[in-house]
């Protein structure tokens, strides 16, 4: 098996989205999309998401983005190569951190092997999920998940814990 980057289209990762996602549809924000082809069976097997964060107060911090979707069909490993290029990617354009967030359904075994960290969220910390205009479906976050893509520490965001804080100010 052999996983290659493609270039996709918003509207074809929304559709890959909408067709394979176990508990989202397709997500408004976008900065880029990637898409990773499986060569060996020639088939599109996987795409993420990268928008701004959507938390508000997380969305102030201009050099981060967010995995908004990630989605694959299964395919062994597309899942942490998806969530690798992503942050090879905001890492070239310049972003000094990536973010994401997971259930507790979900284990994170695809981002600790990409070389994120996560955090369990206070059941409090989630609760913006579920104001009028997110996701329809008020699928709430357990674990956010952290990359540091700076390479100089002046360049670093707030810490998670520093996010936790400004986040009960907003």
């Amino acid at each position: 098996m052999s996983l290659c980057p493609v270039a996709i289209t918003k509207a074809q990762a929304d559709e890959f989205v909408d067709r394979l996602h176990r508990h989202h549809d397709s997500d408004q924000g976008h900065r880029f999309s990637l898409g990773c082809w499986d060569s060996a069976r020639e088939v599109l097997c996987g795409v993420a998401v990268v928008g701004n964060p959507r938390a508000p107060v997380l969305a102030r911090l201009r050099r981060v983005v967010e995995v908004t979707r990630c989605c694959t069909d299964g395919t062994k490993d597309a899942c942490s190569w998806l969530y690798t290029q992503a942050a090879n990617r905001a890492r070239i354009d310049g972003y000094a951190a990536i973010i994401t967030y997971t259930l507790a359904s979900e284990g994170g075994a695809s981002l600790r092997a990409a070389g994120w960290w996560g955090e369990k969220l206070p059941p409090s910390s989630a609760s913006w999920s579920n104001r009028p205009g997110r996701d329809s479906d008020h699928v709430r976050a357990d674990m956010r998940w952290l990359k540091v893509l700076a390479n100089d520490w002046r360049e670093m965001p707030p810490t998670i814990a520093d996010i936790r804080q400004l986040e009960a100010f907003a």
